[in-house]
């Protein structure tokens, strides 16, 4: 009875440790969720009204390219733990792989453009390109910070 409970507390512990991981990377995009957002309002000065029709477009528009973005990933990462490297796979299996990565480029461009449209009708040029550089200043200051910032914040590099 004594060597049940121990099993199942560690087996509970474990798998909780297991599981941080993803629940982590998961906290971790909400809260830079939440600072884009911020960002991107506070250099748009969005009116409530604009920032009512705006967001719910803009995150359909992020949470279908993440969806685009996480399959490539998962793909990428299951090769990975199979052990799988560039020079252990076919040519014909590379091409697969590279056309794939290529059509959901291709994919994720057609979005953007969809709803570039719909961002011209609701935030109009001027805040439209506005929202345009505001991305690619958050995307900077957010690498800028995570370059700087303490070591267990940052993701280690990978050897390719």
């Amino acid at each position: 009875m004594k060597r049940t409970i121990i099993l199942t507390v560690l087996t509970v512990f474990s798998l909780s440790s297991w599981a941080q991981p993803k629940h982590h990377l998961r906290d971790k995009k909400e809260k830079v969720d939440a600072m884009k957002a911020a960002y991107i309002t506070r250099e748009l000065d969005l009116s409530s009204d604009e920032a009512q029709q705006f967001w719910p477009v803009y995150n359909e528009m992020d949470k279908k390219i993440e969806e685009l973005r996480l399959a490539t990933a998962e793909k990428m990462m299951k090769m990975r733990d199979e052990g799988k490297k560039v020079e252990d796979m076919s040519d014909e299996e590379l091409k697969a792989m590279m056309e794939e990565r290529l059509e959901n480029d291709e994919k994720i461009a057609q979005i953007k453009k969809q709803y570039h449209e719909k961002f011209l009708k609701i935030l109009g040029v001027k805040k439209t390109a506005k929202l345009y550089m505001a991305e690619m200043d958050f995307t900077r200051e957010l690498m800028r910070k995570t370059r700087q910032g303490p070591p267990e914040d940052r993701e280690p590099m990978r050897n390719r």
